[in-house]
C-alpha cells in the first residue's frame, strides 16, 4: 500500500493503469470500498483488453460484501460481456460471472483478508461463523481450509495442522482446491520444521488428489517441495 501511495505522486503515474489495478486489489483485500474507484480508473484509462473481466468481477465482489446487490450483479453482467479470457484471472472471472452464484459472504471476507495479509481480522470473522450453519459442502470445506491458513499465518501451526487434516478428510474426493491445498500447506509446515518424512508424505498426497481447481499451480508447488527434499530420487 505505501509503495503504491508513493507511486501516485509520480507525474507519470497516470500513464500506467496497472498501478490503479494494484491499488484496487490492495484495498479490496482490506475490504475497503475505496477499491471501486481504482477499478473504475483502470477500466477508464486502460486501452487494452486484459484483466477487464477480472476487474469487473472483483468490483462486483466489493459491492457484494458491502451489501449492494444491484451494483454487484451489474458488474457480473459486465464481466460476462466485456474483455476476453486470455489470462487465468479473466477465465476465472468469466466462469464466476457465468455461474451467477455469490459465495458465502463471511468466507469471502476471510479469504480476501488472508490474501491481503490481514490474518487476525480474518480469524475474527472465521470465529464468528458457526460451521453447523454452513449448508453447502463446499462452504464447510473452505471454512476448514481458511481457518487452517489463518492459524498457520499467525503462528499456531498445531491448530493449522488440525484444520488442514479436517479439510483433507472432508474434501479429498471433491473437486474444489481445498483438500489438495491443505496437503500442500501441511507439507510446507513439516518441511519448515525439519520433518522430512511427513513433509514428503503430504506433498505426495497433494499430487494424488483427484482433479481439482488450480491443479497445475498446486501440483507445481508440491513437486517443488519434493525436489527440495530429494523426494523424486
Amino acid at each position: 500500500m505505501e509503495t503504491l501511495e508513493s507511486a501516485a505522486a509520480d507525474p507519470y503515474y497516470n500513464r500506467y493503469p496497472v498501478f490503479d489495478r494494484q491499488m484496487a486489489l490492495a484495498l479490496l483485500n482490506k475490504l475497503d470500498t475505496g477499491c471501486i474507484f481504482y477499478f473504475q480508473q483502470y477500466l477508464k484509462k486502460y486501452k487494452g483488453d486484459i484483466n477487464i473481466k477480472d476487474c469487473w468481477q472483483k468490483m462486483g465482489l466489493a459491492y457484494y460484501i458491502n451489501n449492494n446487490p444491484a451494483k454487484a450483479n451489474y458488474c457480473l453482467e459486465q464481466a460476462r460481456a466485456l474483455g476476453n479470457t486470455h489470462t487465468d484471472a479473466d477465465k476465472l472471472a468469466y466462469r464466476f460471472a457465468e455461474n451467477k452464484v455469490w459465495p458465502n459472504k463471511a468466507l469471502l471476507q476471510a479469504r480476501l483478508l488472508i490474501e491481503g495479509g490481514y490474518y487476525e481480522r480474518a480469524l475474527t470473522i472465521l470465529r464468528s461463523i458457526s460451521p453447523a450453519q454452513l449448508s453447502q459442502p463446499e462452504d464447510k470445506l473452505e471454512y476448514l481450509f481458511r481457518y487452517g491458513r489463518a492459524c498457520q499465518e499467525t503462528g499456531d501451526n498445531n491448530k493449522a495442522l488440525d484444520y488442514y487434516q479436517k479439510a483433507i478428510n472432508t474434501g479429498k474426493d471433491r473437486h474444489e482446491q481445498f483438500a489438495a491445498r491443505a496437503a500442500l500447506q501441511m507439507g510446507q509446515i513439516y518441511e519448515q520444521g525439519g520433518m522430512k518424512i511427513p513433509a514428503l508424505a503430504r506433498y505426495k498426497e497433494c499430487l494424488h488428489m483427484p482433479d481439482h481447481d488450480f491443479q497445475n499451480s498446486i501440483d507445481q508447488q508440491a513437486k517443488a517441495g519434493l525436489n527440495r527434499l530429494g523426494g523424486n530420487d
